[in-house]
C-alpha cells in the first residue's frame, strides 16, 4: 500500500499524520499508536477518531488524501 503514517508527541501534545498516496481509497486502515484511550480530531475536517485501550485506531482515507489528527481528550 501507499500509506504513510507519522506521529509526534510530548508530555502535552500528540499529532498523527496519515497520508494515502494511492490512486485507490484506503478503507478501514488499522494503526497501533503510542497513545492509548484518547480522542483525536482531524485538523482538516474536524472529524473525530478514538484510539482504544490498546492504541488501535481505524481510519478510512480517500485516494491521494490524508488526515492530521490532534489529541483533544484523554
Amino acid at each position: 500500500r501507499d500509506i504513510i503514517a507519522y506521529e509526534r508527541f510530548n508530555e502535552t501534545d500528540y499529532i498523527l499524520v496519515v497520508i494515502n498516496n494511492s490512486e485507490k481509497a484506503a478503507e478501514k486502515i488499522k494503526l497501533y499508536i503510542n497513545e492509548k484511550s484518547i480522542t483525536m480530531a482531524d485538523l482538516i475536517t474536524g472529524k473525530e477518531y478514538s484510539a482504544g485501550v490498546n492504541g488501535e485506531v481505524e481510519i478510512s482515507i480517500s485516494k491521494k488524501n490524508g488526515v492530521i489528527l490532534k489529541r483533544i481528550s484523554q
